[in-house]
């Protein structure tokens, strides 16, 4: 099944990781929707808040990412029992799966 945000996600994760490595872009909009300007915000933030050692390790591990997500597709799994999800904003395939997930957390 083909996933209608997955392209929106991997296009996000790309304009974010632009405005980190390069804070002084101009905020252009991919499609004018306010989350895309908050990007913009949030990149210039951690740019001006994070050591140059720090912000490379993220910009690296996002690029890692974003290659992972270009080649395998925005697939996510349960974050308990790792089965595929069917819809996009999904965290936990159900009830049970989240449950059991914060009652492992300390």
């Amino acid at each position: 099944m083909s996933d209608p945000y997955a392209g929106r996600d991997t296009d996000r994760l790309a304009y974010f990781l632009h405005h980190l490595k390069h804070p002084q872009a101009p905020p252009l909009l991919l499609t004018h929707w306010p989350e895309d300007e908050r990007l913009a915000g949030l990149a210039h933030d951690l740019s001006a808040r994070l050591s140059m050692t720090v912000l490379a390790g993220v910009i690296a591990d996002m690029e890692r990412m974003l290659a992972i997500y270009r080649e395998r597709g925005a697939e996510l799994h349960c974050l308990y029992c790792h089965t595929a999800l069917p819809a996009p904003r999904l965290r936990f395939c159900d009830a049970a799966c989240e449950a059991a997930l914060y009652a492992e957390q300390p």
